[in-house]
């Protein structure tokens, strides 16, 4: 009997045994395994192995014992069988290794697995052993990119879901603190991850696999943030005006995406349905979209030498919107004609600058158009940054590019036969480095950071996280696709990360979340100490500078800035201050001055953009040392706000910024801890209200500096105002009802229009005491107010009441009277225990409302201020705390207090008390 009699004889037998031996049918699932080498045809030599892994999985299920078997067909013909027993336990893995010799068969070949669908998955890899053992090594470095993808995984990308709205946050950061929301970017790159890593199984769509609860929550989630205007998409939680035209490609190319995967429509017509309006003023698309000649000539404006990806970034952003114009052809032969024909790259250099710009206009190349040009230079280029480059990627972009661009290149067509091997012996090196560089982006906390060290705070210019060591979701898409990217790239099938029991497990997880409640933006948003770095390039800054001009020694960063180079130094650093309830920025770094060239240094800027919005202060050198100056306006040097500065000597400057109106904006600097000038010249000052947040910090030299410059812990801190007790009587069937702790006689407090009156009479066995239980900040305090509206009708010529805010009964913080006086009363401040302290207000009048506010600012006993308000307008400002020289003001308070004096004879009428702490 031949060998193939004898191997289908086999089959036949183990797969009849297999079937009967089952307690009721099962069903005998087969996976295929095709084999092909880059050239479309089966290897033929006595040395090379074909290879079939498959996976076998049945984690967190019962123990399962099967047979397996492997059965190789050329021509539809068995070839070679091989026959696995194996019990999987519910709680690992099993692999599976088919081994057979291309010498079997000389054409193309399938394997089939056999197994007993019992909760198990089969997945399956196959490739081919070359002698070189190039293949070898791809599979050794595959493996380890796999390790990457574990349960936390998973985990983390339910934890990002908001269940309100119904779309997906940047990172953990954006998710529990305010002012973030989830955005349309972040949500558009989860359902990219849902596909491409197996969590949306192969087959299922995504309404059959989300179903209809989800489907509905996140397409109304998208059609709410479409502009009826307009056509476009926005994030409700950016001003329109901020968003710039390459994020408002992204997002409208990611709605439509988003929506044709749920099968659903836009609740408007989209832009480019309207490039013909009624009149040409009245288009929706933008001004150099509206013609090919406007489109061209805005191409050949953007920066390709010496900003490539930038220029690329808005390029690629106009994609489907230049589709629908009918401009492909165009921007095809544009990019042919300015690409960099020695490196087969878009810009200047081999960088991983000119690889990023390079993957963003490869979109426009495929076998429609025509391949990726200059292919062969392009390969070698890469290989030479991955290989020889001494840095290692910095960002999740410059770890996914090199292979996201290898694969477009390839499938565009832009390798033949013989550029094939090339490209094949170049893989290795390829997916080594992208192995070891996957491993320094994964987080504790499950996904992939965007940095390698910390998260990004801004994409596409607009504010979504705080930039610290987190996961983030356009991170995470990226390391997510590598995967599948590697893959391709090798010619293998990708296995997906995830299997069907993940994805149950997921929506159960998606289904289960709960709301966040979400805390206030924490004091200091950005801390940069230059310590512990490679390079300055692995630092939260975002730094644009001359080769040599931005170095690291000693932990700190030197810049030298010479006039005489292209370019000027430019260091921008993404940052998040708080977006409700703001008091107070404050910017700190130490300085030192080495060179400073008797001309203009740095001009630098807190902004919400980046035209310099909130404020900027400039170093300006001088003959024989240097000023900080404040610039109100876009140029000139502006006004000096600290005295002559030494040269080699280091300084701790600080910026306070506290925005409100125009008038009364006050931007305070400090030297070493010294006020040197206090000033309400912000940016813009005169033209425009001022910038009430900050998510930008920026570091540029001048043209014409000649200067070196240190620079080192730069913080950026804010100061948010917190409402920590708030009563307005409204509501209420009884005083008791409310948050105060009252004691009083009966009927001396009682509820009226949503008001408390309080009648205090000195015959009374007991005064009246109202104690509410707050919680001020512990640390970090910067300010306390309270707020009250009240009324005296009857003032009694006598002391009515005293009140406190204190960390005890004794009145620890500060405490004001009311008095009264033979035709009305006043507020006094009291700083002992005893006595009616000093009028800290004019006579007011009894049966009037008054809005009574007072500020305490504890710092030592001589700079401790309290600041008393009537309806807005300060009547005074005092020291004189409650313990003043006896001991230290009180830092916080937990207890505010409101007590009559016994010989009280009066009515007061009380409300909307409120506390804040800042």
């Amino acid at each position: 009997m031949n060998r193939f009699c004898i191997c289908m004889l086999i089959l036949a037998m183990v797969i009849n045994t297999i079937i009967i031996s089952a307690s009721e049918p099962e069903q005998i699932i087969v996976a295929d395994c095709q084999f092909f080498d880059e050239f479309g045809r089966i290897y033929s030599s006595q040395h090379e192995d074909i290879v079939s892994l498959m996976t076998l999985n049945n984690i967190g299920t019962e123990s399962s014992e099967l047979k397996v078997i492997n059965a190789l067909y050329s021509e539809n013909k068995l070839i070679n069988a091989q026959i696995n027993k194996i019990t999987l336990d519910g709680k690992s893995q099993a692999e599976i290794k088919f081994v057979t010799n291309t010498s079997v068969c000389n054409t193309n070949a399938t394997v089939k697995n056999f197994v007993i669908d019992k909760n198990i998955r089969p997945v399956c890899e196959s490739f081919i052993l070359t002698p070189d053992g190039i293949e070898n090594e791809i599979d050794v470095q595959l493996q380890r990119i796999k390790k990457c993808y574990d349960d936390s995984l998973l985990e983390w990308l339910a934890s990002v879901y908001d269940p309100i709205s119904g779309g997906f946050y940047y990172s953990l950061d954006a998710r529990n603190f305010t002012g973030f929301g989830a955005d349309i970017e972040s949500t558009s790159q989860f359902l990219n991850i849902a596909e491409v890593s197996g969590l949306k199984p192969v087959g299922k769509s995504f309404c059959e696999y989300f179903g209809d609860q989800f489907s509905e929550k996140i397409v109304s989630y998208i059609c709410a943030r479409q502009n009826e205007a307009n056509g476009y998409f926005y994030d409700p939680q950016y001003p329109q005006s901020r968003v710039a035209a390459s994020k408002l490609e992204r997002n409208l190319t990611q709605a439509k995406v988003m929506l044709k995967r749920f099968e659903s429509s836009p609740l408007y017509l989209y832009p480019d349905q309207r490039q013909v309006p009624v009149l040409a003023s009245t288009s929706s698309l933008p001004e150099y979209m509206q013609s090919a000649e406007n489109f061209r000539a805005w191409m050949e404006a953007l920066p390709w030498d010496t900003a490539p990806y930038a220029a690329a970034n808005q390029l690629s952003a106009q994609q489907y919107t230049a589709d629908a114009m009918g401009y492909t052809l165009m921007i095809t032969e544009f990019l042919v004609s300015i690409q960099n024909k020695a490196t087969g790259l878009w810009g200047r250099d081999l960088s991983y600058e000119a690889i990023n710009a390079s993957l963003k206009v490869s979109v426009y190349f495929n076998p429609q158009t025509e391949p990726y040009p200059n292919a062969e230079k392009m390969l070698s280029g890469v290989v030479h940054i991955l290989d020889e480059n001494l840095l290692p990627p910095q960002t999740a972009s410059e770890l996914w590019n090199p292979v996201a661009l290898l694969n477009f290149a390839k499938v565009s067509g832009a390798f033949d036969a013989e550029k094939k091997i090339r490209f094949k012996e170049a893989l290795p090196v390829v997916l080594k480095w992208t192995a070891q560089s996957l491993e320094d982006f994964k987080k504790p906390d499950g996904g992939f950071s965007y940095g390698r060290f910390r998260s990004t705070p801004l994409s596409q210019n607009m504010p979504v996280s705080l930039g610290r060591s987190e996961s983030d979701m356009n991170a995470t898409m990226l390391c997510i696709n590598i995967w599948d990217k590697c893959h391709s790239v090798a010619n293998r099938p990708a296995a997906p990360i995830f299997d069907c029991q993940d994805s149950d497990r997921f929506l159960k997880m998606l289904r289960g979340n709960s709301v966040f409640s979400k805390v206030c933006i924490p004091e200091k948003v950005y801390s940069e100490g230059f310590t512990g770095y490679r390079s300055v390039y692995d630092t939260l800054w975002t730094i644009y500078a001359p080769d040599g001009a931005a170095k690291l020694s000693n932990d700190e960063l030197t810049l030298r800035a010479k006039s005489e180079d292209a370019e000027n130094i430019q260091l921008i650093a993404g940052i998040y201050t708080a977006k409700e309830n703001l008091y107070k920025i404050r910017v700190e770094m130490k300085l030192k001055v080495l060179e400073s060239g008797g001309t203009p240094i740095y001009y630098n800027s807190l902004s919400d953009s980046f035209d310099g919005g909130a404020f900027q202060w400039l170093i300006v050198g001088k003959q024989d040392g240097f000023t900080i100056n404040n610039r109100e306006t876009s140029s000139g040097i502006g006004s000096e706000v600290t005295p002559l500065l030494e040269n080699d000597r280091w300084y701790t400057l600080t910026i306070d910024y506290e925005p409100k109106g125009e008038q009364d904006t006050k931007i305070t600097y400090y030297i070493d801890g010294e006020v040197t000038a206090e000033t309400n010249r912000y940016s813009g000052y005169g033209v425009r209200p001022p910038v009430a947040n900050a998510d930008m910090l920026t570091l540029r030299s001048f043209k014409q500096s000649n200067s070196t410059i240190m620079i080192d812990d730069i913080t950026v801190s804010n100061v948010c105002i917190q409402k920590v007790y708030s009563e307005s009587f409204t509501g209420y069937s009884s005083v008791y009802d409310t948050m105060w702790t009252i004691y009083a006689p009966d009927g001396a407090a009682k509820l009226s229009n949503d008001d408390l009156t309080l009648r205090a009479k000195s015959e009374d066995a007991e005064n009246i005491q109202l104690i509410a239980g707050i919680y001020t900040a512990k640390e970090n305090l910067y300010k306390i107010r309270v707020e009250m509206k009240l009324k005296v009708l009857e003032s009694g010529g006598t002391p009515i009441y005293y009140n406190s805010l204190s960390d005890s009964f004794d009145g620890g913080a500060f405490q004001w009277l009311i008095v009264g006086k033979q035709d009305g009363f006043t507020i006094n401040n009291r700083e002992t225990s005893s006595g009616i302290g000093s009028e800290v207000t004019p006579l007011l009048e009894n049966d009037r409302w008054y809005t009574l506010t007072i500020d305490y600012e504890p710092k030592g006993e001589q700079d401790t201020k309290i600041t008393y308000y009537i309806d807005g307008e300060v009547t005074a400002e005092t020291n004189r705390y409650s313990g003043y020289g006896v001991r230290p003001p009180v830092a916080n308070a937990d207890m505010l207090t409101l007590r009559s004096f016994k010989q009280s004879n009066s009515t007061i009428m009380i409300d909307d008390i409120v506390v804040y702490a800042y």
